[in-house]
Order: C-alpha cells, then structure tokens, then sequence
C-alpha cells in the first residue's frame, strides 16, 4: 500500500528525474541506471535535450529481453496533452534495435508529463525460435501529472511491482492496455444503464415506443459524453460536474436524492439546447408570462428554462455563455410544435421533454449522475483523451473510440429487425480496432491501385511507405503527389451498417494521416476543395461566400480540421436501420472535428468553428429494401430539381443559423414535391415518386423504409468503397420475418434458410460504381454452408481479392467465427483470390502473416471454398479426384427423429417400465412395447462405439402412405402411451413438429430406415472430448435403435468400409477444410450438404482387397469396443490410416501434410 501512495504521488506532481529513477529501482529488480545520464542528440524542433538514463533487464523463456529508459526534456512549444504523433518517433534510431524503451517526456516548469512505452514486436515463431517481426512499433503511453487522473497507472504499475523478477513483457504490456481500461469502464457504465432504466421517465412520446426508454437514455448517455470530451478540451467548466459546486448553484441541490431531478433540467437540458445549439449571442431565458393565452417562447428550445431552479439565473446565465455554440444536430431538442412543418402527426411531439410544464418533463433523478455509482461519478474515475487511438499509438486513456465499444453493446438491448433484446440476437459486434485499420487500408490501397496504377510506377511499394506510420516523408515526387490528392477528394465511400461509425473514423483517420504527409502545410488540399467550388456553384455572391469559409476553416484551426472537414463533407457516407446509430456516429464525427480546433478567446465563439449538419451524410434507413423502380421518362424538369436538390444540401452541410437551415429544409420538402409531380408526368408510378416526395432526411427520429444512394446521397455512378461489418442474423429466425421482408426483393442469394449477411454482400456490389471495391467482415460459414452456395456463385462472377479466414476470438463477446473478404466489382474469369488462414501469433500482423504464409485460390467455384497452400490444394484436388462423394454411394444420409417436444417423447427407462405397467392387458402391453425404442442423442455417440443413456423414443409416428404404413393412433390403441401424452397436451398442440393429432410425430418418410443397420454421427462435435483428440467420431449402431434430431445416419452397402474411413486421418483432415463446418472454438458443424460430399474411393478390382482389410480391422475395433468401451483399438486405427493413404495413393510427402506425425 505505501509504494502505491507514493507511486500515485509521483505520477500526480511534476516530473522529477531522481524520483522517477527510484520508481523505477523499486519496481523493476534488474534496472541498471547511469549515475551521469548520457546526452543523446535528437531532433531540436521538438526536444531541447534528451538523456538515456540507463536499462531494465527482462528474464523471458530462457531470453534476456532488454528495456532502455529515456527522458526527454520538449521544447516549449510543444502541446504534450496532445501532440503524440510528433513525439513517437523521435528516439527511434536509438531504440529500434532492442526490445522496447520506456521514455519520459516533459518540460520544464511545467506540471504534465508523458510516460511512454514502445515495443518493437519482438517474439516467437511457429517453431519457438526467437524473431524480430518487420512491422510497425507500437507505442503506449500515460498523461501523468498535476490534475491528471492516474488511478489507472497507480494501480498498474502496483501489480508490476508485485510481480518482481517474473515481469515478462507482456505484463508491461497489459499495464499499458487500454482493452482492459475500456472493459472495465464499459462494465460500470453497463450496470449504471441498467439501473436507470428503472428510475428515469422521459414523456409519454418517447416511452410509448418499444424500447423507447432504451433509446432515449442511450441518447442521453451520448450527450453526456460528448460534453465530457467538450470539458477534457476545455469547452465547457468543470463546476457544472462539481456536486460541491453545484449546491451553490441550484436550489435544494441533493446530489444522491432519487426523487430530485434539478441537475438534469437545470443545467444538462439548458447545456444542451440553449447553449450548444444556440449562438453566444442569442442565449436567454424564455418568457414567464403569456399574453392572451399564448406566449411567443413556447417550444422555443433556444431559450433558456428553470430560472426557478436557480440560486442566481443571471450568474448561471454568464457561466453559461463561457461555452461556445457548435451546432451539428446533435443537441437540437426533439420536441416539436404542432405546427412545426416537419411535424407530421398533427399533434405536439415531446421526446426530450424540454419543458417547464411538469408533465411534459423528463425525469432523471440527481443520484444517477452524483450517487456513488452515478455517471458524472464514474466518469470522475477514468482519464479520458478527446485523441482517437491508433493501432499504432494508444494512450491509456479512454478515447472517442470507446463510444463505439460502449454503444454497440447497449443498441444490443433492443433489435429492431427481431424484436429480441438478447446481446447475442443482435447480431452486430464492435469490429477491433486492428481488423478496422486492415480492412481500411487494403480498401484505399486497391482503390488507389484502381485509380493510378497506370498513371504512378512502383504505386504499391510507395503507397505502403506513404500510409506507414514512421513519420517518413512522402514518396512521391509532386506531380503524382496531385493525382492521389485529387483521388482522396474525389473517392466515395460507404458503410451501409455503420453502427457507431468504426470504419468511417478509421477511413476519415487515415486519408487524414496520408494528407499530412502528402500535403503537410494544407496548401494542396485548400486549393483541391476551392477548385471544386468554382466548378460546382454559378451563383458568383455564393460562389464568394464559400470560398471565403474554405479559407477561414484553413486559417483558424489545427491542420487536421480542414483536411477532416473537407473528407467528410465530400467522401463519407453511412446508413443504418437504427436512428440512434447514426446519432452515435456523428458524435464520433464531431469530436474528431472538434479535437483540431483551436481555442482563442479573443475571437468570436472562443474560435471554435461550428460543427457540419450531418444528416446530409449519415441517414437511417433500411439498406437492404430497394426504392421500387419502375419505368419512366427523365425529363429535364426531373433532372434539374434533383441537380438543385442535392446542392441545397451541400449547402445545408455547412450551414450553421437556425433559420436558414429551416429554410433549406422546407426548400428541399419543396424540391422532393416538385420531382414528386415530375416522375408522375413523367410516367413513373405514383409509389415511386411519392416515396421520394416522403422520404424526410432531416427526421432524425425515423428510418425510412427504403435506401437509394441516387436519391439519398446524390451519388448516380456508385462508390468507390464500400466497407463494414454487416450484421449476421438467420433470416428463419423469428418465424421467418426476416424472410418474408426481402424475399421480394429479387436478390440473386436470398436463401430463407441462409443470413442477412448474404444480402449486404449483394447490395454492396450494387452500390458499386464499376471496378468499385468492397471489404466486409462476417460470419465465415458462407465459405462451406449449405446456403452459402448462392454466395460463392455471386462472387465468382466478379474478382474476388482478398480471404481472410480469422476464426473464432475476433469479437470478444461472439463465438461466430469471421472472415474478411475484399473483392472488386469487375467480371472476370482469371481470379487470383490471396488468401490466409489467420494464426494466433501475438504481435504478428495480419499483413506480415499473408506475406509469409499468404496462398493464391485460382479454381473457385460455388462449392465449398478451402484455404490452403499450393501443395494442400494439389493434395485436395487428388483426393477428390480419387474419391467418389458419398452422397453418390446409394446411400441416403437422414436427420434423427424431431418430436417437437423431447420432454413428452423422449423418456427414461423408469417412465417406460412406469407407462409398460399401466397397460390394460398384455396385447395392449406388447404393442406399447413395440413402438417404445432405444433411442441415441449426439452426445451419446462415440469413435467406433456409442454410450446408450438409457432413453426410450415413443414411436408414434404418423405412417407414410406411399409405403403402405399406417398412422399410430394413440388414442383408439395405445391408452397407457395416451394417458403419459395428455399431461403435455397443451405443448404438443401448439408446437409446430407433429401429424395429423398432436399425439403424432411429424411425417417421417424415412421411419422405417431406423429399423437397420446404421453409420450414426452427431451433427456438433467437440474436437477434443474428455480431454482428448477423440476425432472424428462416427459409429456403427445395430437395427432397432432410434436417433434424436442431433444426429444423422445413413444405411446400405459397404458401411464398415465407409466407417474405417470417415473415422481416418484423412477424413479428419477433409473435416477441417471444407467438409464441415466450424462452430466457434473447439468444435465443428457436420453438416449434411457437407458431409455427403466427403469423396470416398470406390471399390475396383486393383484396392479390394485393402478394402477387406479396412474392413476386418473396423469389425475388430467394433468387437473390441462392444466388449470393453475403453479398449485401445489406437494400433487398428493407424493401420487404417495406412491402407486409406494407398486408396489415395498418396506420397511421403502428402501424407505429412495430413498427418506431420506421420512415420
């Protein structure tokens, strides 16, 4: 306890060498420091001087791992809160060599302070050998100093000391882990949502929707941290969060009081929408009284309320007009008048409740922000950057980032598609910080690829130097340095699933990055955007007008602003079904806007730059439902009103006064009735043009029931990227409602068995301009499933690129296992598809990966699709080549018995002998008797044996009339089996699994198969079962014994051939690639479609005779195993494999690919 208080100490106070320097002797056991620090030269513009002040030795798997410890004296200059990516490189020559480096930088007479760590990626390889890996550092670093929270550094470097000598670098690592910071936060916020959800009321409006509360108090909670952004860059005053203070503010100020809710009307409601959304100059409050009934300030959300509230409304009033204006959407209130004119209801709306009328208020009581385990409370805890992290360079701190990990988590509570609130039913994840930055910059560097290729030699190798993140200059000499600007202008890029706006932030931040180094004074770019004016506005006075904001955006803020601004304004575009997403992503938008503007207190609105309206860019609506087209005439009338309208909304992006942007917004309702008129004179059907005339972008609290990107977005030709992470929901699911929405829409992969997933690839392609590029992650099933097959055939008519298959452990609260697939919208019959099975080698990339281990797939069809080198595919080839599929044996492979209600049908031995005594007579008994069978679940089947667990299958099934065989009739034959149904009657009658009475099984044309000789598996299977690699696992059952619904069987000729050889090293090397399915970690899906097409060599004159042998070895096993279920049968089983190898004449070599151990 004593080291964490002075650790806490010492991280809380300016930095002091001799401190630090005992810090580090204390913690670390092997530090070896220079009693003179040694001088190093280093670069002048940044540092004043910079020291080595010695080493920390490391003992790690046999390996000394090396640290060296800098300090780093900035120039004054410098902004050290901010300026990260200027420091990150500068003592990289010295450090590069060795494991990493601890750096401290500081300035003199100033009280913060950076601690930071880089890790050169140094690990193991495949084979344990100790390797530099050829990618980027990583660089980690804390905020420390006076007014800094360091409850996280204390209490990490605490457990790194504890550790003493066994400190490996993965524990320095995981004390500079943001992941766990951002858990451990998101778990407290989690649990304060839910225990608000109880105490909070917003008006009767936003509650009487499903889930209405939820979205409300999500939107809430988005405020809430923007403004706690707004107060880290120091926007707004700390007092409005100091309990302490707040007390002298407000009357009766309780700050654990649950029935008192003045801090959210007093000072969050008037912060919102009287003073964010509202010029400094037109901030007041509202009129008390009303003159004939009527007061002119009702619903008039700019003025302040509450002056009750209030110990002095007037100083409150000043303190309040300290906080600049900043527009952008988010804070406007969503109650509107009845005669506001985007109010279509007729009916005054309260969403926010924004009122001095009591019963028109929200409600959220003070405890919820100031209680012990309110939000303002946990808050307090964290340190927080308004900076967004990089893979690269990540500071502990909690940074815009989070708000995607925190939100996609609570929109998990309610799914509009399924109406589920489960987290798993949600089907969407939070996409790793990692895989967005890959999935990025392979997208932009084939569009760059697209655009340039012809026109820049050696583009790759200089596009990959450009998007490094070593601070290296920019590769390319001036004129093709041009050309990729003008392509970063002109690109288009969509997320048609945006959710919280991951992989728009990530594209914004790295054309951003490529800007900087391409364009480092701006002066490319500025001339880039006013070219554009003068080509897209012919009114002179507004042609004026724009060019003289362009240069003002350039001239008054961080170079990040305009480069930023300008991206998202020309190149960004996002959709989603769920409003408060698109709420969610513009705040994403906003703060990284607002974390490069420059505070200046002389100038008007502290300098700060209003932010966009981004409803022209980011739109809720459903993705996936087309705009019905129908044929017509585009007249010029058409074309003109929809030039007009979408410059009007170029127009309202930047526009920032409240009443020109009502206007803009009734000139467009306008403009959309104008075309509305038009395509009616024009031929088009009237539901064509009057959901144009309806579709409202402005309505932030509506999806539209449709997505056009010529009528949304203006974009006719299509985009360049289009990228995401779709969500991956069973289109069967929910009676099939999914199903029945998109079965109309003509889409070439719609499966009702299939997922959604599969129609976000389609229409992604469509979306599409010619030679566009699309990159999502999904489900990887489609690569081997059933429904699957419409898929492949899809991609194979374009140019499929990129595969990457990441298995399991991608999304930290999903077991689905993923892919990456980047593919061109570009028809082809020479695909070149490189692809990688991603390996868990921590600090090894993605990129490196594919550069070792990276295969090229050339034969692609719609079946199955296997990853593999050139040496496994020729092994795959010949396998399916020498082998016959299964399904082409006379063999039929059936599903186990579905009963729609196991607990009825499926019985114990007990229950059975219960239902066999109360048979009226012995006739009766005997018949009961008959149709009372063994019975086999999955579980119970194993390697070449099965463990029967004593359950019985009530055989009433329903006959099959085609062979002659009746119907049970329980009622009329069976009264014991009958009086055990009735108790389950209510159940039967209502599940969907049963014949012509509910006392009947469903129809089973098979029922009579049962009856035979069987090959059994389990449809799941767990690679590793009772500790071991007990693999594949098929089994041989006699006749007479019933299966349950989560297994399959199948009967005919040569069944012991064909079980010797599913149960081989072959067949579990088909099994994992291709042939089966996999189902998170550990286990595989067999599915049917699959299974049926494992190609088995048939028998011939030349190998009948290793058939026999096959054969005998699989009757010994069976004896064997009959007789002794644990009997080692392991030396049969390899002598197998042998002879299976020579079915397959297989090589040495083959065979290691299949089996390394092989001798």
């Amino acid at each position: 306890m004593l080291f964490q208080t002075q650790t806490s100490s010492l991280f809380q106070q300016a930095y002091d060498r001799q401190q630090w320097k005992q810090f580090l002797a204390d913690t670390f056991p092997n530090v070896a420091l220079l009693s003179e620090p040694i001088p190093i030269s280093i670069d002048t513009y940044f540092a004043q001087q910079a020291f080595l002040l010695g080493n920390i030795t490391l003992h790690e798997n046999g390996f000394e791992r090396t640290l060296a410890v800098y300090e780093v004296e900035l120039a004054t200059h410098i902004q050290i809160e901010r300026n990260r990516v200027g420091l990150r490189n500068l003592l990289r020559k010295y450090w590069k060599n060795i494991d990493g480096a601890f750096i401290v930088f500081y300035q003199s007479q100033k009280p913060k302070w950076r601690f930071m760590y880089v890790s050169e990626l140094t690990g193991f390889d495949a084979e344990g050998n100790f390797q530099t890996i050829q990618t980027e550092p990583k660089r980690y670093t804390y905020l420390l100093g006076k007014g800094e929270n360091v409850r996280t550094a204390t209490e990490r470097f605490n457990l790194l000391a504890l550790k003493g000598n066994k400190i490996s670098l993965n524990d320095i690592k995981e004390a500079f882990s943001v992941e766990k910071v951002t858990k451990e936060f998101y778990t407290e916020v989690a649990r304060w949502y839910e225990r608000a959800l109880q105490l909070v009321q917003f008006p009767e409006d936003a509650e009487k929707h499903e889930k209405g509360r939820n979205i409300a108090l999500i939107r809430l909670l988005t405020r809430l941290f923007f403004i706690w952004f707004m107060k880290e860059k120091g926007l707004i005053p700390s007092i409005l969060f100091d309990a302490t203070q707040l007390a002298k503010m407000l009357k009766n100020f309780r700050p654990n009081d649950e029935q008192n809710g003045n801090y959210y009307k007093a000072i969050l409601q008037n912060l919102f929408f009287a003073t964010l959304n509202t010029p400094i100059e037109q901030r007041k409050f509202r009129r008390e009284h009303s003159f004939q009934g009527k007061n002119n300030d009702y619903m008039n959300h700019s003025y302040y309320r509450y002056h009750y509230l209030f110990e002095n409304a007037e100083e409150s009033l000043q303190l309040f007009q300290s906080i600049p204006f900043l527009n952008g959407g988010l804070f406007e209130c969503l109650d509107f008048r009845k005669d506001d004119p985007h109010n279509h209801t007729n009916q005054e709306i309260r969403i926010d409740g924004y009122s001095d009328i009591a019963t028109k208020q929200a409600f959220v009581p003070n405890v919820l922000f100031f209680g012990a385990e309110g939000i303002v409370s946990i808050f307090q805890k964290y340190h927080f950057t308004i900076e967004e992290n990089t893979p690269f360079d990540q500071q502990v701190s909690l940074d815009p980032e989070l708000l995607g990990k925190v939100f996609e988590n609570l929109l998990a509570t309610y799914n509009p598609e399924t109406c589920e609130t489960a987290r798993k039913a949600t089907g969407s994840f939070y996409t790793p910080r990692e895989i967005v930055y890959f999935m990025v910059k392979a997208s932009l560097i084939e569009f760059f690829k697209n655009q340039l290729s012809e026109k820049i030699a050696n583009l790759e190798t200089l596009l990959e130097q450009l998007f490094s993140h070593n601070d290296s200059a920019n590769p390319f000499n001036k004129e093709d340095t041009k050309l990729l600007i003008k392509a970063l202008h002109d690109v288009k890029i969509i997320d048609p699933a945006v959710g919280s706006g991951a992989f728009l932030m990530e594209a914004l931040n790295q054309m951003t990055h490529l800007l900087s180094k391409l364009d480092p004074k701006n002066e490319l770019w500025k001339n880039q955007q006013i070219q554009a004016i003068e080509q897209f506005i012919a009114d002179p006075l507004l042609k004026q007008k724009t060019i003289h904001h362009i240069e003002s955006v350039f001239q008054h803020n961080e170079l990040g602003y305009g480069r930023k601004l300008f991206l998202i304004q020309n190149c960004l575009y996002g959709v989603d079904i769920q409003p408060i997403a698109i709420h969610i992503a513009k705040l994403r938008f906003f703060l990284s806007l607002l974390v490069d503007e420059k505070i200046d207190n002389h100038l008007p609105n502290q300098g700060i730059e209003p932010l966009p309206n981004l409803e022209t860019k980011l739109i809720a609506a459903n993705t996936l439902i087309s705009l019905p087209r129908y044929e017509g005439l585009q007249t010029d009338a058409i074309l003109e009103a929809e030039k007009q309208l979408f410059q009007l909304r170029k127009r309202y992006f930047e526009t920032t006064d409240q009443a020109e942007k009502e206007k803009l917004k009734n000139q467009d309702q306008q403009l959309r009735s104008q075309i509305q008129q038009a395509l009616k004179n024009g031929g088009f059907a009237s539901e064509f043009a009057d959901a144009i005339a309806r579709a409202d972008i402005y309505d932030t609290q509506k999806s539209q029931q449709w997505f056009d990107a010529e009528w949304m977005f203006g974009i006719k030709e299509g985009f360049d990227i289009l990228i995401g992470n779709p969500p991956y929901i069973q289109l069967q699911k929910d009676a099939g409602k999914l199903a029945k929405m998109f079965e109309k829409q003509n889409y070439e992969t719609f499966t009702r068995t299939g997922d959604i997933y599969a129609l976000f690839y389609e229409k992604g392609i469509h979306l599409l301009k010619n030679n566009g590029i699309l990159c999502y992650i999904t489900s990887n099933k489609w690569m081997r499933a059933g429904y699957g097959e419409k898929l492949r055939k899809f991609f194979i008519q374009y140019s499929p690129i990129l595969l990457i298959d990441l298995g399991p452990g991608v999304f930290e609260s999903a077991t689905v296992d993923t892919n990456i697939l980047l593919i061109q919208k570009q028809k082809t019959t020479n695909i070149q598809l490189q692809a990688l099975t991603l390996q868990k080698q921590p600090n090894v990339s993605i990129e490196e990966q594919l550069r070792k281990n990276g295969s090229i797939l050339q034969k692609l069809t719609q079946d199955a699709w296997f990853i593999g080198s050139s040496a496994e595919q020729k092994l795959k080839e010949k396998i399916e080549r020498i082998g016959k599929p299964l399904k082409d044996w006379d063999v039929n492979i059936y599903r186990g018995v579905l009963t729609g209600l196991n607990k009825a049908f499926i019985i114990t031995t007990e229950k059975r002998n219960e239902i066999l005594a109360n048979c009226q007579d012995e006739a009766e008994r005997t018949r009961t008797q008959a149709i009372i069978k063994p019975i086999l679940r999955g579980r119970d089947i194993k390697r070449y044996y099965y463990e029967w667990a004593d359950l019985w299958v009530i055989n009433t099934h329903n006959g099959v009339k085609e062979k002659n065989i009746p119907r049970i009739d329980v009622v009329k034959d069976y009264p014991a089996i009958y009086k055990h149904l009735l108790q389950y009657e209510k159940e039967l009658i209502k599940r969907q699994d049963q014949g012509d009475h509910w006392t009947n099984l469903r129809n089973c044309a098979y029922i009579q198969e049962f009856e035979k000789e069987k090959v059994v598996y389990s449809e799941t299977i767990k690679i590793y079962f009772d500790g071991t690699k007990n693999y594949p696992r098929f089994s041989y059952v006699s006749s007479e014994i019933f299966l349950d619904k989560t297994t399959f069987f199948f009967s005919g000729k040569n069944q012991k051939y064909i079980l010797g050889l599913l149960n081989s090293k072959i067949a579990e090397y088909l099994l994992e690639n291709g042939y089966s399915v996999k189902l998170g970690i550990g286990s595989r899906g067999l599915q049917k479609i699959l299974i049926e097409k494992i190609p088995i060599p048939p028998v011939t004159t030349s190998n009948e005779g290793i058939v026999r042998q096959i054969e005998g070895l699989v009757e010994k096993i069976l004896s064997a195993k009959q007789q002794n279920p644990q009997a080692d049968t392991r030396a049969c089983e390899r002598e197998i494999d042998r002879l299976v190898y020579q079915l397959y004449e297989l090589t040495e070599q083959e065979i290691k690919i299949i089996d390394p151990a092989y001798v």
